[in-house]
């Protein structure tokens, strides 16, 4: 019977439960703590609990695949979520004439490099790596008609998913503060925030809640949501393992093409399963690598030949453009074209005042607006704002507006402070890089 671990950090402990069986018939060992050396040699699927991570649906221009992922990249940088290199799955959820809908899944490259990083030192066999909000949506994807909000909360968090049918919607996570910690985490808040979002957006409303993780017990009585919790009555497993780490176990109904694992490594992990079960491919390996020299030899060669040629056109185009175009005439748009450049970069300070001014929640109001330049012609930008209210509403107000401005310019920091006497609160954010 094969089997395969699925593990991920909680805090600095590598936890883990050993997966035996097969699809539809799962038996899982009791969550444990593990190191690396127990796992050497195993076959594991790695959960990634970065809270930034980044997962929306998307529709694409129908193509082949290399087009499909040039276009999801496009859609991830657009968002502007990461500000460094990021690496990203998708996987296609529905086909049309001419689209294809997809949800697309973002993770930093560090936090993937990470655990490469780890892999290489336990001479661990991936299988997959996932984010575990993939993990905690496709536990109880497909099991109900009505959409569902799966509630995980731990010390690291607050993770709210939205499940449709066989697939997530929608995800959010909102870190503990470390001053405040667990006690004080505004739990409702957070919730309310998500049933107004998808209300607004998807036009559909929330019912059930699948409330999870080692702090469940402050996701109890959240509203008029009614509590409801998977059952795998063909699954072998500990009941209370899966409402406290239910990660681990949706990992198995997760779809492998959510695996961030790049591509460069997977190719290998395949090579290198067929050499632990037959020597021989090594030295078919060594033929083609012969084979590969002297192809690619020869297309050097070829290469060479089509540069020289292309070398020889561009000297003679050269010398038409210069016979044609005196050197005072391009040295003159050179400029204009350097300036056009520039002015071009510049952000367009009205458009988005104009913008902003639209999208301030109802009943709030602007106490202070600031704006500084810095020499390379940046612009930072400090807001204040007053907005009387009861707490949940005026807290909700304020995610919303800070998920719509992190979308046109870069959150160097945000406050939130609420008077409980005047029923007033106040929140100031700063802003940089501006589009």
């Amino acid at each position: 019977m094969s089997s395969f671990w699925v593990v991920k950090y909680e805090g600095d402990q590598l936890l883990g439960v050993r997966v035996s069986g097969r699809k539809g018939r799962w038996s899982f060992s009791r969550v444990e703590p593990l190191s690396w050396s127990t796992l050497a040699h195993r076959s594991v699927i790695l959960l990634s609990t970065s809270p930034q991570a980044y997962f929306f649906r998307e529709t694409l221009t129908r193509g082949p695949a290399e087009v499909l992922s040039l276009q999801a990249e496009e859609k991830v940088r657009g968002a502007g979520f990461f500000t460094g290199p990021f690496e990203f799955s998708l996987h296609r959820i529905s086909e049309g004439p001419g689209q294809v809908e997809v949800g697309i899944l973002a993770l930093e490259r560090q936090e993937v490099e990470r655990w490469l990083g780890q892999l290489g030192q336990g001479l661990v066999r991936p299988k997959a790596l996932y984010h575990q909000c993939l993990a905690l949506a496709y536990l109880v994807a497909g099991l109900r008609t009505e959409p569902v909000l799966v509630a995980h909360f731990s010390d690291q968090g607050l993770w709210l998913v939205v499940v449709e049918g066989q697939h997530p919607v929608y995800m959010r996570f909102q870190a503990v503060d470390e001053f405040l910690g667990v006690e004080g985490f505004p739990v409702e808040e957070n919730v309310l925030a998500v049933l107004d979002y998808y209300q607004r957006f998807f036009r559909r409303t929330l019912r059930h809640i699948f409330p999870c993780g080692p702090h469940r017990e402050r996701l109890h009585h959240l509203g008029a949501l009614e509590e409801w919790s998977p059952e795998f009555p063909a699954w072998n497993l500990s009941g209370e393992d899966l409402l406290t780490h239910p990660e681990f176990f949706g990992a198995v109904r997760v779809p492998a093409s959510y695996s961030l694992l790049p591509e460069t490594h997977r190719s290998f992990l395949r090579a290198f399963e067929w050499a632990r079960y037959a020597g021989g491919v090594l030295f078919v390996l060594t033929l083609i690598n012969y084979g590969l020299v002297a192809y690619w030899h020869r297309q050097n060669r070829i290469l060479d030949q089509e540069l020289l040629r292309t070398s020889r056109i561009l000297e003679f185009g050269l010398r038409e453009l210069q016979r044609d175009y005196p050197p005072e005439e391009v040295k003159k748009l050179q400029n204009y074209l350097k300036w056009k450049q520039k002015f071009e970069k510049q952000p367009r300070m009205d458009e988005f005042l104009w913008w902003l001014a639209s999208t301030v929640p109802n009943q709030t109001r602007v106490s202070r607006l600031e704006m500084q330049r810095d020499k390379n012609g940046n612009y930072r930008m400090r807001m204040v704002f007053i907005s009387r209210g009861p707490l949940a509403r005026v807290h909700a107000d304020f995610l919303r507006f800070l998920d719509a401005v992190r979308r046109r310019a870069s959150v160097e920091d945000s406050r939130f402070h609420y008077d409980d006497f005047r029923k007033e609160a106040r929140f100031e954010i700063v802003l940089r890089g501006i589009r």
